[in-house]
């Protein structure tokens, strides 16, 4: 029961620590291109400003996708999608179209549109390009639907498409730490963070939750230590900490020996020892 509790915390932690639907690739940080045009979203609207053409020397393509990156990121699901649209419609030369799917597919996600979520999440994929991307993000997306026997198999498919990508085997590490499958887990998550290009510190907490499920305390709250250096927030450093901890207890109450109860003993003179020996302590 209590291993099926800290589960759930675990499941809690995840929602936190990473392993999100990947966005497409770009030129700033957070792995979207930046947007030299500014319009406002809030209303839904997007028009291409003709007047501002010289400001902004890129086509139409372009001008719609970073506005729905922008969108997107501002949580404003709706308009994105409604840019994002402009940009599948426009892009003749399909260079900006696995990604416009993509963020189509995180719209959707993020709008409870699931059943739409899948559908672009699947044309992405049938672009053929990014195809370990596209693979681990319907991983991510059945994940999210609880379908975990298909969310492996995009796992491994991502992992069969370029077995150094770090996010895929993260991801498989998480699914496998889900399921019980923590040996596997562990050694994912390993490779990971080897092959990981940046520090990902969320990478190292997952990590700590499969060693501590493992019984390895130790290497648990050495990997944990190791998530805090790289700059993991502290709020979710602690919850990781109280999975560690929920665990520890567990396996220091496995160590302790099981008294016999089918051994009823020696009874004391002036003692009455009613024991039921069909009965284990509870």
């Amino acid at each position: 029961m209590k291993r099926h509790i800290v589960s759930i915390i675990f499941l809690c932690v995840i929602c936190l620590v990473g392993c999100k639907i990947e966005e497409p690739h770009g030129n700033n940080k957070d792995g979207f291109q930046e947007n030299k045009v500014e319009v406002s979203l809030n209303s839904g609207e997007v028009e291409y400003p003709k007047s501002k053409e010289e400001e902004y020397p890129v086509n139409g393509v372009k001008f719609y996708f970073d506005e729905g990156c922008t969108a997107y990121r501002n949580g404003e699901y709706e308009a994105a999608v409604k840019a994002l649209k402009m940009s599948v419609l426009m892009d003749g030369k399909k260079e900006y179209i696995t990604q416009s799917y993509t963020v189509l597919g995180h719209c959707m996600t993020e709008l409870g549109d699931m059943e739409n979520a899948e559908v672009y999440y699947k044309k992405a994929l049938e672009t053929g390009n990014d195809t370990a991307m596209c693979y681990n993000n319907l991983g991510l997306y059945y994940r999210k639907c609880n379908d975990y026997k298909k969310a492996e198999e995009n796992y491994l498919q991502a992992i069969e498409a370029d077995k150094t990508y770090s996010e895929a085997l993260s991801s498989l590490g998480v699914l496998y730490a889900l399921i019980g499958r923590t040996e596997e887990s562990v050694a994912l998550l390993e490779q990971a963070i080897e092959y990981s290009t940046k520090p990902r510190p969320e990478y190292d907490a997952n990590l700590a939750y499969s060693y501590a499920a493992m019984g390895q305390i130790e290497k648990a709250r050495e990997s944990l230590a190791i998530a805090r250096e790289k700059g993991y927030a502290e709020e979710k450093c602690e919850i990781v900490s109280a999975c560690i901890d929920e665990f520890e207890e567990e396996f220091k109450k496995e160590l302790i020996p099981t008294p016999n109860l089918t051994e009823i003993p020696q009874q004391k003179k002036g003692i009455v020892i009613a024991i039921d020996p069909g009965h284990q302590a509870k």
